[in-house]
This record gives C-alpha cells, structure tokens and sequence, in this order.
C-alpha cells in the first residue's frame, strides 16, 4: 500500500485513501485499486498484522471471486485489505489461462469475459498456444470516476508470440482488434487491425505489409486502408554502419518514387548532422542541419566538443530562406542564449528577423530566475508592429522552493496583444499558487484559472476559468485520456453537456461539437490519416531531431508528386517549445495540435499548455506544472524544469523504465518464454527430467524477474543497439549528462550477450556495480563478471548446461559454472588482456569497502569538498551530510 499527501488529507469530496496492490503466489500482480481509510500508517499495519496467516499472503485465481464496480473479479479477496465496503478496484490482470482459446467454461468463466469481441477470430492461421503459463491473457482497467471498463485479451502462438489482441472499451464505445503474421524469429510481416466506434457505426480496416533486410531492419512499410490503393508509408535505406542512411515517404505503391526521399548524414561519432541538404533543397521541401564543432554561421558561434550543439539550420520550400541559431550553454550544460540569425526583412514590420533567446539565468536548483525573447508584436503605445522583445520575464519563487508565485514581463507588449507570440502577463497580483499537498499548481491568475484538481495520479480532471468556463478530463485508471470536454458556460452537474469534446480511442481521435461527431485523424508512423468522405488522405510529416514536427505535406492532387503549395502547416520554435509567429504561419485544412515533441497543444480557453501524458508543460514558462513523479531520480534538478534546462539536446523521455526503442529487451523476454515453453512440451513428452526443467525454468523465472525489477526502477535504463560496436560486443555505462544508465550492444550480439550486459545493469540496481565520474567503478570485482559470464552461458546453453560429461549418465539437475579463476584466464586471451587486477572478493554497498567509501561519501559532504569518485548512489549520503552541516 501507497499513499501520498493528497490521498493522506483527502478533502473536495474524497476521503482519505491508499493506492494497493495485490498478488499470487508468484508474485505477479493480479489487481490494484484505492483503499479509503482515515487510519495511519502504523494503526493500518497493526490491523494487517492481526488478520495475516500463511493463507492469505496471496490471492488466488477463482471460478466465482467477488464483484466491484459493476466488474466480477476471478480472484479471491482474503489479503488485507478486504473490506470490499471500503474498496475500488481500479485494475484486474489474469495470467496463464489456456482455456480462452476454445472459449470453454471449464474452469475460470474466460468466455463470460471475452464476450463483446474480445473471442479469438482467425485471420492468419497461427497455432494458438495451449498453455500460456507464466503469460498475461487477460487486462481490465477501470474509467476513473465510473463503472465502465476496459478489457484487453491476448493470444499467443506455440512460442508464446503474441499473435492477436483485442479490447472493448466500455466508456468510449469503441473495440480495437490486431492480428500479426510473423516470421520464424517473431518479426511481424503482415498486420491487420480493426478499430469500431459504436456511435458512428463506422469500421476502420488497416492492413500493414513489413519487410527487413539480413539484419532485421525495416526496410519498407506498405499500408492498405479498408480496399483503398496500397500506400508506400516508408522505405528505408542504411548505411555500412548500420544508421538510416535515407527514407522515401509516401506515395502509391504503383508511383515511380516517393513524395520526399529523406537523407541523413552523420559525423564520424555517429551524431546526426543533417536531414537533406538545406543549402540544396532541390525537390525537398525541408532541409535541417545540426553544428557540433564546425559552426557554420559565422560571428557569435562557438565549436562544442562535449556533444551539446553549437548552431541548427533551417529552410523550407514556403520561402527558400535558410533561418538558424547559435547557442550558448553555461558549465552546466543549461541553455544561456539561442542567437537568431538569418531570415529576411519582415513584411509587416520594416525590420530584420529576429527571433533570439537571451540573458537566461538560473538559480541553485536550476529554476529559471530570468529570460528574454525577441519576435514580432504588435507595440502597446501605438499599434504599429516591431520585432523586438516580445518577453522580458522574471520569475520569482516561493522561499527556499522551487514553487513558481509570479513571473512578470516588462516587455512593451499588451497582454491581450493577439500578435504576441510570447509570454502573456495578465494580472499584477500573485500568480501561481500550489495549493495541494503534493506540490500540484492549482490556481493560475494569469490565464484566469480559479481552480485546477487532480486525481490520485496527480493528472488534472477539472480545471475551472473565471466566467464559468470549465474544462473536463477523463482518464482510466492507468493514466490514459480518454475524454477532454470543454465548457463555455456554466456547467449543469446533473445532465453535462460540453460545447466541444475530444475523444481519445488510442490511436483514433474523435471530435464533437453541436454538429455532431466526426473522426478527426488517425496515426501512421510518418504522419497522420485523415478521413475525407469515404476515402482517407494521408498527411505526412518532416521531424526535427527531437521529434518535433517542423512541416506537414500532402499529394492534394494526387499526381504522386508534391510542392510547395501543398504544405499543409509548417511552425518553428523557439528553444523550450513556444512557436515562432510572423512567418510561414498559413494553414492549409485542420491545425494539428501535436507538434512540439509530438504531444497534444491545448490552447483551449487559453489554457496553452502540452499534454506530455504525465503531467503538462508551458513552453512560455519552460516549465512544468505538476512536481516530477521521479524526481528522486534527478535530485541535483529542480522538479519542475524541463529537459534539466537544455532542450536542444533532450527530450522528456515520459517514464521510469527501460527505454528499449529497438526492442532489445523485449526481444529477449519473448525468446525467454519461448524457450520456456519448449521444456515444459519436454517434459510433457517424456524427454526431460523433471528435476532438470525445475531448475530450468525457476533460472528463466530470476532472469525474468531481474528484468521485471529494472523496468519497475526509478533508474532510466536505456538499452539500445551502437553502430560503434561490432560482432558480439555489449556494454554496461553510465550517461553523467542524463543520468541514465545505458546498456549498448552491436546489431549482432547474441540472446546470450544481451542477457550478460542486462546482469550488469541488475548489479547497478543492487548496488553491486557502481560508476564514477571518471567512468571507473569502485564496486565493480571479479564475482561481477563471472555472474555476467554465467548468464551468457546459461542462456546459451538452455538444457544443455545440465549436460553430464558421460553422455551415457542421465541429465541430472546438476551443471557447472564458471569460477572467478576461469573468468581471469579467459581476460588473459583478450587481445587487451581484461578482469586481472579485479578485487577478488566481492564488494557491494553493504560490503566493507562499501562502508568505506560511503563514509568518505558522507565526510566529503562535512567538510563542502567535492566528491567525483564515489559510485553515484552514495551522492544522496553527500546530500545528506551537507543538510547536516547546515
């Protein structure tokens, strides 16, 4: 059980309240939801104490389990708490069940919950699974706030290969199915998915055709939708280095080349540094360079060697003139300035372009204290237009805090100034107020918010303006925005009926006002799909290197060819988000809201703010509004700034987990089930011992455990495939810019490589492997490395590694392993011999060199010296005995 402050004092109507969490036997979860009770911790721990017994550790999987919120749930509810009186089950998981592919009801009433087209349907006639032990079948979520749910169900191949889902949305009144072809290795070549809105009565048919080069890379994407002509989404082309050399993108199958063929270029460190050609657009319609060391724009830039950039350049089709900025960072990395250069005379206002970023300042937690930008406004004095400061803003925080009270702009702009692309300073008063207990804004004066709530995720679910405006969120109990409704006017409690609504079914997102109800885009990897009458037209898009969507294309005419006049939408930014106004602006057909980093805009009711999923950002501000769920990961940052104040480089990565953009972990948990799944048929046949696939699979069951545990940490693991690497090469390192920890391997390197490199990372999370700053480890021994090499060999080996030396012996639940001294003798084989002066015993944080240096740790915080050769987790101890100083 978990609760935060908010939940701890309850208030506007909700009760004070738990968040819990219940498990099987394997300790799996099998259901969560919100427990309310006014007690404490400590009167709470007592009463679970007094009802515990060795039966009712664990939930078990039941015929009839207990109904809550309209749901039955297949479990029994004997673990504390079980007060179903004082209980919401917000989500239900079910695993291991074979009896949903033949719909019996035979043991758990799996066909009573895949009813409403969630039953297996056949499209590409795999051979479903019959034990789908240790696999997850079956997912409800509720709709936060109601008794409507979400069901999912998944289907798996003989290799426990999800081949087919399915969900029901009760709230949204939608299903989705998705059925997958797959190669013999698990890779999908074919598609086909299925998404239903009830009340539109309408069925969208999207078919996918996949396929890769010898090295598993995407190589082209065909996409069909309902018997509408075959689309060319993406062909990709790469390098002998293995990166994406050039992409063509979209176009009919049967067109002679693509709309806009996409080139990248790389420096020999593998950076990107450019996409296309701006100084040569030819028929491109947007070319974007990335300067490191080589600047390019003369005056005023400075060549960087520690990976920030120096300058980006741009230029679009719209005019043909190249645009760019300088940038300066302090010794922190933090952005100082972004110097506009570039541009031409602007129309309206006789002068020179000028979009620059300065006088950025921070204070000690990195809070933004000042910030100027220039940009095109129309004067308060006299009405003419002028491009200068559109912002001179200073912020001023709550004492010892990094909580916002006011920003104020000195900048000659009105604030209702409808040209003013900046920051707008509304009231004179206090500003921002935070008025929850978990660090939440709930009032902002200047955009006239009286009031902002949240839910126990700390996702706002009513914001309420002066006049009696209203925007409403829905969310299901994952997080996920099901509903945004807007209020003009005052809102009837008892028969709400929004002004305008945005529906949010997963991919599809619907729009709805006094009109009625319409589709308004779906996505495809290079774009998005909008529907036209009976057809649909495919818009496409150019990405910066952060994701942000810089210009929107279409073949309106549909001569397989397109120009500048059929640019859709093209916007640039300023560092931290805020749009560029005064050029390139037109917008031809809908405003896609989902530009900077990809995520929603919400400019509704002047709210502006980007949805990043876990809580929103102001791009005027450079700041977020809710407190860092994870800001225990980032202490040495203050929680509310953004990107830890250097957005030209980094993007919000939205999570605490592994960050697996190839897929590298998922991979090795599908080969791990599979090969599961192959001793269990085994032993099943007769052709191995049962002893032997005991200790078999409880080795799969750790190894999967281990990485359950890394991608629930509040540590980022970054795992990925580096074209710096060859052969069966992998490496464990940590990234001081990020914080990250980062797992590489070559595109080669074996299912036995990935998991060695993956022990690493788990001996990070124990603290049994430590990095310093000058990237040695001081936690890092021999034991380290033969439980690495151990791991390869066991995923290698499988049944083997139980191999009697006499082949006429029985395999018995017997094998050997590596010792330290064989790990030291194969490091002498390497061509730079490795592993010889290794301690040779085994040292963690809890060992007694462990002890010794985290008291170094703690006696380098008392005497204010630096501490750069400590493992990182000991900083915290540095923190503490500076607080203790103090």
């Amino acid at each position: 059980m978990t609760q935060d402050g908010n939940q701890r004092i309850g208030g506007n109507g909700v009760a004070p309240n738990w968040m819990f969490t219940k498990y099987d036997k394997l300790g799996r979860v099998v259901y969560t939801g919100l427990f309310t009770s006014p007690l404490s911790r400590k009167q709470l721990q007592q009463q679970h104490l007094d009802t515990q017994t060795a039966s009712n550790v664990y939930e078990t999987r039941i015929k009839t389990g207990f109904t809550n919120g309209g749901k039955a749930i297949r479990y029994s509810n004997t673990n504390f708490p079980s007060n179903l009186n004082n209980m919401t089950v917000l989500s239900v998981s079910y695993y291991d069940d074979a009896t949903q592919v033949a719909g019996s009801n035979t043991t758990y009433d799996t066909d009573v919950i895949l009813s409403n087209n969630l039953a297996y349907t056949n499209v590409y006639s795999p051979i479903l699974s019959t034990s789908n032990t240790g696999l997850p079948t079956i997912s409800e979520t509720r709709v936060l706030g109601t008794n409507d749910w979400i069901t999912s169900a998944s289907y798996y191949d003989i290799k426990a290969r999800a081949v087919y889902g399915a969900m029901v949305n009760d709230y949204l009144g939608t299903w989705d199915k998705s059925w997958s072809n797959i190669d013999f290795i698990g890779k999908a070549t074919e598609t086909k998915t299925e998404h239903h809105k009830q009340s539109l009565s309408q069925t969208i048919t999207t078919t996918d055709y996949l396929t890769y080069d010898h090295m598993d890379r995407l190589t082209t994407h065909v996409q069909m939708i309902g018997s509408q002509p075959l689309e060319r989404v993406v062909n990709n082309t790469y390098d002998a280095m293995g990166q994406l050399e050039s992409k063509g993108v979209g176009g009919t199958t049967t067109a002679s080349q693509s709309l806009q063929t996409v080139d990248y270029n790389y420096n020999v460190r593998g950076w990107l540094t450019n996409i296309n050609d701006q100084n040569n657009l030819g028929n491109d319609l947007f070319g974007f360079d990335i300067n490191y060391n080589a600047p390019a724009l003369g005056s005023g830039s400075e060549a960087l060697y520690n990976g920030n950039i120096s300058e980006t350049l741009w230029k679009t089709a719209n005019d043909g003139i190249t645009r760019g900025y300088q940038y300066g960072y302090d010794a922190l990395n933090r952005i100082k300035y972004a110097t506009y250069r570039g541009g031409t005379q602007h129309q309206a206002s006789g002068m020179l372009e000028n979009y620059s970023v300065n006088n950025v300042n921070y204070d000690k937690n990195g809070n933004i204290t000042t910030l100027n930008r220039k940009g095109l406004f129309e004067n308060a004095s006299n009405s003419t237009m002028s491009m200068d400061y559109v912002d001179k803003l200073t912020y001023q925080y709550s004492p010892k805090s990094n909580q916002l009270i006011n920003v104020r702009d000195i900048a000659d702009v009105a604030a209702n100034n409808t040209f003013n692309g900046g920051f707008k300073d509304k009231y004179s008063g206090i500003n921002y107020i935070y008025g929850d207990a978990n660090g939440n804004m709930t009032q902002d004066n200047n955009k006239n918010i009286q009031s902002i709530s949240y839910n126990h995720l700390n996702l706002p679910t009513q914001i309420e303006f002066t006049g009696d405006r209203t925007i409403v969120y829905t969310y299901d109990a994952s997080g996920v925005k099901l509903k945004k409704e807007i209020f003009l006017t005052v809102r009837d409690l008892f028969n709400p009926v929004a002004d305008l609504t945005s529906i949010y079914a997963g991919n599809y997102i619907y729009e709805k006002d006094s009109s009625g109800e319409k589709l308004s885009f779906f996505s495809h990897p290079e774009g998005y799909i909008e529907k036209n009458g009976t057809d649909y037209d495919y818009v496409y898009q150019y990405k910066d290197h952060l994701g942000t969507v810089r210009l929107s294309y279409s073949d309106t005419n549909n001569n397989g060819s397109v120009t500048s006049a059929e640019i859709r939408e093209e916007n640039n930014y300023y560092p931290f988000g805020l749009k560029h106004k005064g050029y390139n602006n037109v917008i031809t057909g809908r405003d896609h809201k989902y530009g900077f980093g990809g995520k929603e805009e919400q400019g509704e009711l002047g709210l502006e703010w980007h949805d990043f999923h876990a809580r929103n950002y102001d791009a005027s501000l450079g700041r977020w509004m809710n407190l860092d769920n994870l800001s225990e990961m980032y202490y040495n940052h203050s929680p509310f700034n953004y990107t830890t104040n250097n957005p030209i480089y980094f993007i919000d990565p939205d999570g605490n987990k592994i960050i697996d953009n190839d897929g590298i972990v998922s991979k090795q948990k599908s080969q791990i089930a599979s090969d599961q799944n192959d001793v269990n048929l085994m032993v099943s046949n007769g052709a191995l011992d049962t002893e032997v696939a005991k200790k078999i699979n409880n080795f799969y069951n750790s190894v999967l455990k281990e990485i359950t545990d890394l991608e629930d940490s509040k540590q980022v693991y970054r795992v990925s495939y580096d074209s710096n690497f060859s052969g069966n090469e992998g490496e464990t390192s940590y990234d001081w810019i990020n914080h990250d920890v980062a797992v590489k391997f070559s595109k080669s390197a074996s299912f036995g490589t990935v998991g060695h490199e993956l022990k690493h990372a788990y001996q990070f999370e124990t603290g049994n492997v430590g990095f310093t700053r000058n990237g040695q480890s001081p936690l890092y021994d021999i034991t380290d490395e033969t439980e690495g090499y151990n791991r390869e060999l066991d995923l290698e080996r499988t049944i083997s590694q139980f191999s009697p030396v006499n082949p006429l012996s029985p395999i018995k639940g017997n094998k050997r392993d590596f010792t330290d001294q064989d790990i030291i003798d194969k490091g002498k084989t390497f061509t730079v011999p490795a592993y010889q002066n290794l301690p040779s015993s085994s040292i963690s944080i809890n060992s007694k060199t462990g002890r010794k240096l985290r008291k170094m740790a703690k006696e380098s915080g008392l005497n204010d010296t630096p501490v750069n050769n400590v493992y990182i987790g000991w900083q915290k101890d540095y923190n503490k005995g500076v607080k203790k100083r103090k």
